[in-house]
């Protein structure tokens, strides 16, 4: 049909623009799974947070030495719902409410900014990273 037509061209494109765009900044994907109420969506709010926002973070070494110099959430090419961290964060610090099961695929882009460990790469500037961190339903474990 021309919506199939349709939707797979847009796919290829944007799975096109990605892999261009790749070449200067690369991207990393990383899946979150486990299982049901098994604190997915609290770790994936809780990590998001303290990279936007600076919390600590002393195991992560290009983060504790200093080297991330910012990071903040980006539009994703992908079809795959927005993991709304904003929400999930606001519920539990002012809410103080744990987050309902996970019952769908979502996912959020950031973009972190950061400075080489290397002398000459960090002479040629400050570098960035796509990170897209999807959030996979537990119960999908199962099946």
């Amino acid at each position: 049909t021309l919506a199939t037509i349709t939707d797979e061209t847009r796919l290829a494109l944007a799975t096109l623009a990605e892999r261009a765009t790749g070449l200067v900044t690369p991207s990393l994907r990383l899946g979150v799974t486990g299982l049901a109420r098994a604190g997915k969506t609290v770790f994936i709010a809780a990590l998001v947070h303290n990279l936007i926002h600076g919390g600590r973070l002393p195991v992560f070494r290009a983060y504790s030495s200093g080297r991330v110099t910012g990071a903040g959430s980006s539009p994703s090419l992908s079809a795959v719902p927005r993991f709304d961290y904003e929400d999930h964060v606001r519920a539990l610090v002012e809410k103080r409410l744990w987050p309902e099961s996970t019952r769908r695929i979502s996912e959020l882009r950031l973009t972190i900014r950061y400075e080489s460990a290397s002398f000459l790469a960090r002479r040629l500037g400050r570098g960035k990273l796509h990170l897209d961190i999807v959030d996979y339903p537990g119960e999908w474990l199962l099946d």
